[in-house]
């Protein structure tokens, strides 16, 4: 009597992977994305969990399958070869990964972090406590980013008072993202950080973890503080003011972003702001000559009012010294319908005007509830869930760090 052997296709498995390790950097690129909703996010997780376990499906297999591709130098390529291993939830391979990670360095270290970050931690959080007590800083760093995001941070853990003024950047920034949480649900007995030094670091990135903690844990003097540093050479400073700012940082924020060289870019930052006034500029960037920056403010005019004005598609211009392929490939844009914007605000200014903070159509100038920000996109609503902690009055816990 035959018996059935459990059988795989080679095949099968590196698509597997290779689907997974593409889908991981899809999601995190999703986490700020001013397009996806958290049910794309959620969807992407999902699809994410489906690769896997199918990976899963052949755990015998998995130890040599994925213990050669934990030598890929990809962050993406490095999580899902390590992610799949730790799910086995087995000591031996538990401990291999363990092992890179007290090593790793650069991508490798992040997609090992963003591999345990996706885990159960029962089998290493023991472990990367010891790290971030006693391990090289990157270690540390990367070890905290792990127990926030699993929720398993102490917010008294005497290393991150100095992983916050580690003199590398990306040292300090992840201690910054890492407190953020742990932080924010202790606000009684999270001890006083050195905010000084995090929101004078040189680093933009360091600067604006700083003032997200800030945030977060509902600091008095964040908003007085953003009015007095925002400038157009400070964009960290004035992207903050511009997400927890009130209706009275108007005239200040449309004098920086219209003080900015660009104009581009400040489209983006004017549908951030979401003040139904900005669309007055809006409008007359969308019948500037230069197509570029009257598509940006037409892709703002919709991002805050929630209606597609696209009319015709062009070609963007290319610099004179652009090569073949750049002239190839140029990109295309589409130019707002002038027609169609000025019937809409017409029909709707009335109602724009009693709100002071749009996303979408939706007016977030209110209280909002999780189910008001539903159909609105990640960074509207990570942008939401930190007014409401600083106003005290918390939505939901902050976003994972990516």
């Amino acid at each position: 009597m035959s018996t059935n052997r459990a059988r795989f296709i080679p095949d099968l498995l590196e698509t597997h992977f290779e689907e997974l390790e593409y889908l991981w950097g899809q999601r995190r690129a999703a986490l700020k994305s001013s397009q996806l909703t958290l049910r794309d996010f959620i969807d992407l997780n999902d699809r994410v969990e489906a690769h896997v376990q199918g990976l899963l499906a052949v755990r015998s297999h998995l130890p040599k399958f994925l213990g050669q591709r934990l030598e890929e130098q990809g962050r993406d390529g490095i999580f899902a070869a390590a992610c799949p291993l730790l799910r086995l939830a087995e000591q031996s391979t538990t401990a291999l990964v363990l092992e890179m990670f007290t090593t790793a360095q650069g991508q490798r270290l992040a997609g090992l972090r963003d591999a345990f970050g996706f885990a159960p931690a029962g089998l290493f959080a023991p472990t990367l406590r010891k790290l971030l007590l006693q391990g090289e800083p990157a270690q540390a760093a990367a070890a905290a980013v792990v127990l926030a995001n699993q929720r398993m941070l102490d917010p008294t853990t005497p290393r991150l008072m100095n992983l916050l003024v580690d003199e590398t950047p990306e040292i300090a920034e992840l201690a910054w993202l890492a407190i953020t949480h742990c932080d924010s649900s202790n606000l009684a007995t999270a001890p006083a950080r050195p905010f000084k030094p995090g929101l004078l670091h040189e680093s933009p990135r360091v600067r604006s973890a700083a003032w997200r903690v800030a945030a977060w844990t509902r600091q008095s003097w964040v908003l007085t503080s953003l009015r007095k540093v925002a400038q157009p050479g400070d964009r960290i400073a004035l992207e903050w003011l511009i997400a927890l700012g009130q209706p009275e940082d108007l005239a200040q924020i449309m004098g920086l972003v219209f003080a900015m060289e660009n104009k581009i870019d400040g489209c983006g930052l004017l549908a951030r702001f979401g003040h139904p006034k900005v669309l007055d500029l809006l409008g007359k960037w969308m019948i500037a000559e230069d197509i570029v920056l009257a598509a940006a403010a037409g892709e703002a005019f919709e991002c805050l009012t929630g209606v597609d004005i696209r009319g015709s598609r062009k070609t963007a211009p290319v610099a004179e010294d652009a090569d073949l392929f750049q002239r190839e490939f140029a990109p295309e844009v589409w130019l707002p319908d002038l027609n169609k914007a000025k019937v809409f605000w017409q029909q709707h200014k009335q109602i724009l005007a009693s709100g002071t903070r749009w996303r979408r159509g939706v007016d977030l100038g209110r209280d909002c509830t999780l189910q008001t920000l539903n159909p609105i996109d990640l960074e509207a609503r990570w942008d939401a869930y930190a007014r409401a902690a600083l106003a005290g009055k918390p939505l939901a816990a902050p976003p994972p760090i990516g």
